[in-house]
């Protein structure tokens, strides 16, 4: 991740730089260039912030802002009444193409007060500027010792998200059905029980909606080529290509599974998986999708609906980009 993050700014200075250098006619050109160079030069030299910085709060009308733009909503809300004297671990689905869920959900913790930890892949935290503001808003990458560190950390950094699906779920995105995979994973089931964490599932509604991507033979070779590269890589598009389409999103939490109790690793991802289910359906009619289903990985999917343009067209699987 730090050679990748590294390698990305030297190649960006360089076009910066060019366009600074050749565009001798246009001041406001040569001071942006400027700018961006100077900036990527300050990112690989000044200190990494290691944890979510108190800082981030100067944010929060911002933060306020997009909360509002997404409708966000937590059901039930009483879920989110947390003792400052325990560690929280979040383990939120799915991720869908961008994890504006999360995201969100994030904003709701800032509002009252924590401070949370984001876990995340390790190359996200390597990307040039953009690296260094996940961090200042406590992104760390998901690694085993990362996330024993963060279930250690008292009040107000004591809550930590994770998106155990990861980006596999970035190809599960449909849009007439929901698709988890987090049931497959355990390492963050096992880690919340060594440090005698509260365990809380939660299903983030609308996170599937908001882009367009790859679908079929082509979804399958993206995500294949995203595996090897360990990060994310595929057809998409949302709103002015880049940006979300309109959607609500709002988070489902199922009752926390206190690990100090519940200290098996397979009974307490058992339980995970069924308060999350439950979660699911409890709260889906409130979101707005009372005949929306949530299957499992392992579980018998229904096959994608018919495309109307397939009558159309040569190449059935490009029209679903």
């Amino acid at each position: 991740g730090t050679i990748l993050g590294s390698y990305a700014a030297g190649p960006a200075a360089a076009i910066l730089g060019f366009l600074a250098l050749t565009s001798r006619n246009c001041r406001a050109v040569q001071t942006s260039a400027g700018l961006c160079c100077a900036a990527i030069a300050l990112d690989r030299v000044l200190p990494i912030p290691h944890e979510c910085s108190s800082g981030a709060r100067v944010l929060l009308p911002l933060m306020r802002a997009v909360k509002a733009a997404f409708h966000h909503r937590v059901y039930p809300s009483s879920e989110m009444a947390l003792r400052q004297d325990r560690n929280y671990l979040f383990a939120l689905t799915p991720h869908g193409f961008f994890p504006w869920g999360p995201a969100v959900f994030l904003v709701e913790l800032f509002l009252q007060g924590y401070l949370p930890n984001l876990l995340g892949a390790s190359v996200l935290g390597s990307l040039p500027v953009a690296g260094r503001l996940l961090r200042t808003f406590g992104y760390r990458p998901a690694t085993a010792s990362e996330v024993r560190r963060c279930l250690q950390k008292p009040y107000p950094r004591n809550v930590t998200v994770i998106i155990p699906g990861g980006i596999r779920e970035m190809f599960c995105v449909r849009q007439d059905i929901e698709i988890s995979v987090a049931n497959t994973r355990k390492g963050f089931v096992e880690l919340a029980c060594e440090s005698g964490a509260m365990l809380v599932p939660g299903y983030c509604f609308g996170s599937t909606q908001l882009y367009k991507v790859a679908e079929g033979w082509l979804g399958k070779l993206f995500e294949a080529i995203s595996r090897r590269l360990k990060a994310s890589v595929t057809l998409f598009h949302g709103s002015f290509f880049l940006l979300p389409y309109a959607h609500d999103l709002g988070t489902a939490l199922g009752k926390p599974i206190d690990t100090r109790i519940v200290s098996n690793a397979q009974e307490a991802q058992q339980l995970w998986i069924q308060r999350l289910r439950e979660a699911f359906e409890q709260h889906k009619a409130d979101f707005g999708w009372p005949n929306r289903n949530l299957y499992f990985d392992g579980e018998d999917v229904p096959p994608l609906p018919q495309d109307p343009l397939e009558s159309y067209t040569a190449l059935p699987s490009l029209s679903k980009l």
